[in-house]
């Protein structure tokens, strides 16, 4: 019953290991299609820098590269795997207050930081 699911979530979980083989090798890397449109650096911006260094434990580069998504990991790695365990049980994910509450904290954080980010690059290439 959970065979095909299995089977799912490790053919995206190799994918991903191929890609940031891929990344790894040739330092190369997902545009940001935001950062291209609008020139302001979108939440996400440094996230496959940051990867590629943690995968050569570069931990000061990897926080240099996306400080906020580099701290708020343990919390995304958590809603992931519940995620994809309610995927492979076929089931509905269920969300508890505590979850909603820390979710919610989550994207006022990156929200947060897009704003001062930007608003740093502005006032410091200004």
């Amino acid at each position: 019953m959970y065979a095909g699911r299995i089977r799912n979530v490790v053919i995206f979980i190799l994918a991903g290991m191929v890609y940031a083989g891929i990344a790894v090798q040739f330092h190369v890397g997902i545009p940001c299609m935001f950062h291209a449109i609008t020139g302001l650096q979108c939440p996400g911006c440094g996230i496959t820098h940051m990867l590629i260094y943690m995968m050569q434990h570069d931990f000061k580069s990897a926080y240099e590269s996306n400080q906020m998504l580099f701290v708020l990991q343990p919390v995304i790695y958590y809603f992931v795997l519940k995620n994809v365990i309610a995927y492979i049980k076929g089931d509905r994910v269920r969300y508890q207050k505590a979850d909603h509450f820390l979710l919610y904290l989550t994207i006022v954080l990156i929200l947060v930081f897009f704003l001062i980010r930007n608003i740093v690059k502005f006032i410091w290439d200004a």
